[in-house]
């Protein structure tokens, strides 16, 4: 693996004080729950010069809207134009309600696997709003991700075409296995849902694997609606989050809001320990540099880890995300 030089008198990244003011906005609203401090800045910023309409664009297009509005609503009601908070409003009931139905779904479908004696592990969606924000209506999700083992994945198809889902993969006898050994899930639809349903996490060209079978092992419940249903532990989270938003060059803010969100849970975590296995993987500087993106952009607590930005591999993170 190339080492790449690390020149100390790299500059830092520029400031958030540096971007536009309507992006300023958006990172300030971009949290679960404001302190006094953040609700005051939210409010000052709010009676800026905001470009309304772009606001509107870029929380559309980072996934951000239930956030932005549950902010300007709790902060800035009174200083926003009304007929943003009215389309907030409306794009944030309607969101919550498809991430009940979404939710509903999910807990139908963890029962029919189990009856089927499918093990199965929830992947981001409902589970991670509850984990991380508290929520099922301040994080939305276009589908359901489900992990299976790969050895029940014929079972599993089957199960949901018994369901009434379609496959959207148009595959004939002999791509099959070509397809599995090259991707990652098989995509699901029925009427306004779709499901995911993966066997592994990530396509195989991608550098960087994470290891399914640990998955498997640290594997934890989730209570959720009244109920429970198994998805990854808080540190496969936060890993798995970090890997994805690498692979996608970290181009929706709604990817960092989760880290950051989890790491404001203040869990316990051995991250000496934690940071070392991932540096065994070779995946270390993926999981600093979510961390460092949601501290950077969001203000994300960094707990222990903070200790390791004064290492080499931490630095070097520092420098390439200026």
């Amino acid at each position: 693996m190339t080492r790449h030089r690390y020149d100390s008198a790299t500059p830092e990244a520029p400031s958030i004080a540096s971007l536009p003011v309507t992006a300023q906005l958006l990172l300030a609203c971009a949290h679960a729950r404001l302190g006094e401090r953040e609700s005051a800045r939210v409010r000052e910023l709010a009676a800026g010069q905001i470009d309304w309409d772009c606001l509107l664009e870029l929380a559309g297009q980072h996934a951000v809207v239930a956030l932005l509005y549950q902010s300007l609503r709790a902060a800035a009601a009174d200083v926003a134009p009304a007929t943003v908070i009215e389309q907030l409003r409306a794009a944030f009931h309607a969101s919550t309600q498809h991430s009940l139905m979404q939710t509903g779904e999910l807990l139908r479908l963890a029962h029919t696997l189990a009856e089927a004696q499918i093990p199965m592990i929830a992947l981001k969606g409902p589970t991670l709003a509850t984990m991380a924000y508290g929520s099922l209506a301040l994080r939305s999700s276009v589908d359901l991700d489900i992990l299976v083992r790969k050895a029940d994945l014929e079972r599993a198809m089957a199960l949901l075409r018994s369901q009434g889902y379609q496959q959207l993969e148009q595959l004939g006898e002999a791509q099959v296995d070509a397809y599995i050994e090259a991707q990652h899930h098989f995509s699901f639809v029925r009427e306004s849902l779709l499901v995911e349903l993966h066997y592994e996490l990530g396509e195989r060209y991608f550098e960087v694997q994470i290891d399914t079978d640990q998955l498997w092992e640290h594997a934890a419940p989730v209570a959720l609606a009244g109920h429970t249903v198994s998805a990854l532990s808080y540190t496969d989270q936060l890993t798995t989050l970090c890997i994805h938003g690498l692979r996608h060059c970290w181009e929706r803010l709604a990817w960092v809001c989760d880290i950051a969100e989890l790491l404001r849970q203040e869990r316990e975590l051995d991250w000496p320990a934690l940071l070392a296995e991932q540096q065994a993987r070779g995946t270390e500087r993926l999981l600093l540099l979510g961390v460092y993106l949601a501290h950077r952009l969001l203000a994300a607590p960094l707990p222990a880890v903070n200790r390791c930005f004064g290492s080499r591999s931490c630095q070097q993170v520092k420098s390439g995300a200026g």
